[in-house]
Protein backbone atom coordinates (compact mmCIF):
# COMPACT_ATOMS: atom_id res chain seq x y z
CA UNK A 1 0.00 0.00 0.00
CA UNK A 2 0.61 3.91 -0.02
CA UNK A 3 2.67 5.31 2.39
CA UNK A 4 0.43 8.10 2.89
CA UNK A 5 -1.81 7.02 5.41
CA UNK A 6 -4.89 8.89 6.35
CA UNK A 7 -5.10 9.41 10.34
CA UNK A 8 -8.45 7.84 11.20
CA UNK A 9 -9.36 9.64 14.70
CA UNK A 10 -11.63 7.97 17.15
CA UNK A 11 -15.39 8.20 15.27
CA UNK A 12 -18.23 8.17 18.54
CA UNK A 13 -21.82 7.12 17.48
CA UNK A 14 -24.66 9.45 18.36
CA UNK A 15 -26.12 7.72 21.08
CA UNK A 16 -22.23 7.96 23.18
CA UNK A 17 -22.43 11.94 22.15
CA UNK A 18 -25.87 11.65 23.67
CA UNK A 19 -24.10 10.37 27.04
CA UNK A 20 -21.79 13.06 27.16
CA UNK A 21 -23.94 16.12 28.97
CA UNK A 22 -23.22 19.50 28.00
CA UNK A 23 -24.27 21.09 30.93
CA UNK A 24 -24.16 20.46 34.41
CA UNK A 25 -27.45 18.74 36.11
CA UNK A 26 -29.84 21.03 37.57
CA UNK A 27 -29.68 21.89 41.05
CA UNK A 28 -33.21 23.06 42.72
CA UNK A 29 -33.27 26.40 44.20
CA UNK A 30 -35.34 26.73 47.33
CA UNK A 31 -36.76 30.01 47.86
CA UNK A 32 -35.55 31.57 51.34
CA UNK A 33 -37.09 34.04 53.98
CA UNK A 34 -35.76 37.28 52.91
CA UNK A 35 -36.34 39.84 55.50
CA UNK A 36 -34.16 43.28 56.51
CA UNK A 37 -34.78 47.13 56.87
CA UNK A 38 -34.01 47.11 53.19
CA UNK A 39 -36.45 45.32 52.31
CA UNK A 40 -39.17 46.35 54.53
CA UNK A 41 -38.14 50.24 53.14
CA UNK A 42 -38.56 48.94 49.66
CA UNK A 43 -41.85 47.62 50.46
CA UNK A 44 -43.13 50.89 51.99
CA UNK A 45 -42.07 53.12 48.93
CA UNK A 46 -43.45 50.65 46.64
CA UNK A 47 -46.75 50.84 48.34
CA UNK A 48 -46.62 54.70 48.76
CA UNK A 49 -45.60 55.28 44.83
CA UNK A 50 -47.95 52.71 43.84
CA UNK A 51 -50.87 54.79 45.97
CA UNK A 52 -49.75 58.20 44.56
CA UNK A 53 -49.98 56.51 40.97
CA UNK A 54 -53.43 55.43 41.83
CA UNK A 55 -54.60 58.50 42.77
CA UNK A 56 -53.47 60.28 40.27
CA UNK A 57 -55.27 58.07 37.74
CA UNK A 58 -58.79 58.03 40.11
CA UNK A 59 -58.78 61.63 40.90
CA UNK A 60 -59.85 63.11 37.25
CA UNK A 61 -62.58 60.55 37.52
CA UNK A 62 -63.92 60.89 40.80
CA UNK A 63 -64.06 64.59 40.22
CA UNK A 64 -65.86 64.20 37.23
CA UNK A 65 -68.37 62.23 38.68
CA UNK A 66 -68.45 64.78 41.96
CA UNK A 67 -69.04 67.68 39.51
CA UNK A 68 -71.44 66.04 37.17
CA UNK A 69 -74.35 67.81 37.73
CA UNK A 70 -72.60 71.09 37.54
CA UNK A 71 -70.86 70.31 34.05
CA UNK A 72 -74.16 69.33 32.33
CA UNK A 73 -75.18 72.43 32.20
CA UNK A 74 -71.53 73.52 31.01
CA UNK A 75 -72.68 70.28 28.40
CA UNK A 76 -76.13 71.74 27.56
CA UNK A 77 -74.73 75.35 26.38
CA UNK A 78 -71.89 73.30 24.41
CA UNK A 79 -74.80 71.64 22.72
CA UNK A 80 -77.63 74.06 22.36
CA UNK A 81 -74.32 76.47 20.42
CA UNK A 82 -73.02 73.47 18.81
CA UNK A 83 -73.34 75.14 15.30
CA UNK A 84 -71.53 78.56 16.49
CA UNK A 85 -68.72 76.57 18.33
CA UNK A 86 -67.75 74.85 15.07
CA UNK A 87 -68.54 77.91 12.52
CA UNK A 88 -65.58 79.55 15.20
CA UNK A 89 -63.62 76.69 15.18
CA UNK A 90 -63.30 76.64 11.04
CA UNK A 91 -62.85 80.71 10.98
CA UNK A 92 -59.92 80.20 13.42
CA UNK A 93 -58.52 77.32 10.87
CA UNK A 94 -59.08 79.29 8.22
CA UNK A 95 -58.10 82.53 9.17
CA UNK A 96 -54.25 80.30 10.61
CA UNK A 97 -54.49 79.10 7.05
CA UNK A 98 -53.99 82.73 5.72
CA UNK A 99 -51.50 83.48 8.16
CA UNK A 100 -49.36 80.73 7.46
CA UNK A 101 -49.19 81.11 3.32
CA UNK A 102 -48.80 84.65 4.26
CA UNK A 103 -46.04 84.55 6.58
CA UNK A 104 -48.48 87.04 8.74
CA UNK A 105 -47.91 84.13 11.44
CA UNK A 106 -44.23 84.57 11.59
CA UNK A 107 -44.63 88.52 12.15
CA UNK A 108 -47.12 88.18 14.67
CA UNK A 109 -45.02 85.63 16.58
CA UNK A 110 -41.81 88.02 16.93
CA UNK A 111 -44.37 90.90 17.67
CA UNK A 112 -46.13 88.75 21.07
CA UNK A 113 -42.67 87.83 21.90
CA UNK A 114 -41.89 91.32 21.88
CA UNK A 115 -44.81 92.43 23.86
CA UNK A 116 -44.07 89.58 26.61
CA UNK A 117 -40.48 91.10 26.72
CA UNK A 118 -41.71 94.14 27.71
CA UNK A 119 -43.96 93.12 30.07
CA UNK A 120 -41.04 90.95 31.84
CA UNK A 121 -42.20 87.62 30.63
CA UNK A 122 -38.90 86.46 28.17
CA UNK A 123 -38.69 82.89 28.91
CA UNK A 124 -39.55 82.40 25.45
CA UNK A 125 -35.61 84.10 24.66
CA UNK A 126 -33.95 80.97 26.66
CA UNK A 127 -35.52 77.71 25.24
Amino acid sequence: MNDTAVAVEDARSFKELKRDPLYADRVKVYPKAVSGRFRTIKWAVLTLLLGVYSAGLAVPFVLSALAFARMSVAFFWVKRHYSAIMAGGGAVLVLMGVLIWTGELFRLNIEAQRFLESIGLDFFSEV
